[in-house]
């Protein structure tokens, strides 16, 4: 599937249901998550690899905007509208696409509370990182705001941990990838 190029109106007929989504979603995600080795990690290219028999970081962004904007013009919001968020935010990590990873988060934190719900602790981390990153670069916050913004953050994600059955506070809140579905 292609995206509607900004400006028109998208057919009725071409926008896939919800159902259709996330299937779509998972056939992207079992693709990324099979990609030869030597592409993961964060030093992979978002740019096609000559020979590359797995889906290049392109088509991957490319298949989860297509979805995400099936989802906004359905105005479909729930689970399945997170999944696919956490996966552009995962996926965008890996690529070190960072124009890309601050909008996905931030969108998968309006997702959350919209349901007033809280994110996974793993989302309230890369935020805090995203917001460390953000102040080392501009250099004009200061280290007393910074640590309020950081205090501010970081205790719903305790709050998260603390609220976890005992057996599950060891492990990590979820793995990568097509396992999310």
């Amino acid at each position: 599937y292609a995206r509607v190029p900004a400006g028109m109106v998208p057919d009725p007929a071409t926008i896939r249901p919800a159902n259709v989504l996330r299937s779509a979603l998972k056939m992207v995600l079992r693709r990324w998550d099979k990609r030869p080795a030597a592409e993961r990690g964060p030093r992979q290219s978002p740019e096609a690899t000559a020979g590359s028999p797995g889906p290049t970081y392109t088509w991957v962004t490319s298949q989860l905007r297509s979805i995400r904007q099936d989802l906004t013009v359905q105005n479909l919001r729930g689970k399945v509208a997170r999944r696919c968020y956490i996966a552009a935010v995962r996926c965008s990590l890996d690529a070190s696409d960072w124009a890309e990873f601050s909008p996905s988060l931030s969108r998968l934190f309006e997702l959350y509370g919209e349901d007033e719900d809280t994110p996974p602790a793993e989302f309230h981390a890369y935020r805090m990182l995203k917001l460390i990153a953000e102040a080392l670069r501009s250099r004009a916050t200061s280290t007393t705001a910074l640590v309020e913004q950081l205090r501010g953050l970081v205790l719903p994600c305790a709050n998260e941990v603390a609220m976890r059955p005992s057996g599950s506070r060891s492990g990590a809140n979820g793995t990568h990838g097509s396992s999310l579905l």
